[in-house]
């Protein structure tokens, strides 16, 4: 698959302009040496902080972030990981460089997209025998967020990334205030903060598989003009073919 296939099939029919030159961050990325992680670092990486949730499984508007950071860890590897055993399992674990990876990614991101990029996060698909398919969150920066969007159909109907990562279709929203007010309209906001007036959510195929999404947040409206929009989805198009998404066994 080409960059311009990516954008058909994420239902995108722009053209790439001759003037428009983008970066492929993960191959620049993946050029990085293997990067010595302490304690505080690998911690960072697997737990997180996250918002208040309300009885419907909502964020909470109030601003209060929940007692416990959530620990991605448990998520990736399905288990418990002993306080003591914390640092040696983790530091030696494949996945610490991939996440710490995707996590210097984002933030090459927002040097190219701009500052007012204010929020940005990486989604897996995890899939399993015993439960239903559902995002996680595996990389961000800005404020803390939900961590896992399920994939029923009653989220995709009302999240982006829950119909994004179903649907592989890319979802551009540069005027929410406005598709609040509009009760009729058929786009899709799931609003955990009011600050964001501008959302790009775009899929991460491998193999023409959906194996996850990027959502990337701005307080400003109309922020995702031509060039960023199609930088963003770059970015998703070359996390798929550089490969260093997926988990890693």
């Amino acid at each position: 698959m080409n960059f311009q296939n990516y954008l058909n099939l994420c239902d995108f029919k722009q053209k790439i302009p001759d003037d428009i030159k983008l970066n492929n961050i993960i191959s620049e990325i993946k050029k990085q040496p293997t990067k010595i992680l302490n304690s505080e670092e690998i911690n960072q990486l697997y737990y997180y902080e996250i918002p208040e949730q309300t009885n419907d499984g909502v964020c909470s508007r109030s601003g209060k972030l929940a007692k416990e950071k959530f620990n991605l860890a448990k998520v990736i590897f399905d288990k418990n990981i002993e306080a003591n055993d914390q640092e040696s399992t983790l530091a030696n674990n494949p996945n610490t460089q991939r996440l710490w990876k995707l996590n210097q990614s984002l933030k090459s991101l927002k040097e190219i997209i701009g500052n007012g990029a204010d929020w940005a996060g990486i989604y897996r698909i995890i899939k399993s025998d015993s439960d239903d398919p559902f995002l996680i969150k595996e990389a961000y920066y800005g404020e803390p967020s939900r961590p896992i969007f399920p994939l029923d159909q009653d989220f995709q109907k009302r999240s982006n990334n829950s119909y994004v990562a179903t649907h592989g279709k890319c979802r551009i929203l540069n005027d929410i205030d406005s598709i609040i007010e509009n009760q009729d309209s058929d786009a899709i906001y799931y609003m955990c903060s009011a600050k964001v007036k501008s959302e790009l959510c775009s899929p991460i195929f491998f193999n023409h598989q959906i194996v996850g999404i990027i959502d990337v947040e701005s307080w400003q409206k109309n922020y995702f003009n031509l060039e960023r929009i199609l930088q963003v989805m770059k970015f998703c198009f070359d996390l798929g073919e550089e490969n260093i998404f997926l988990k890693q066994n």
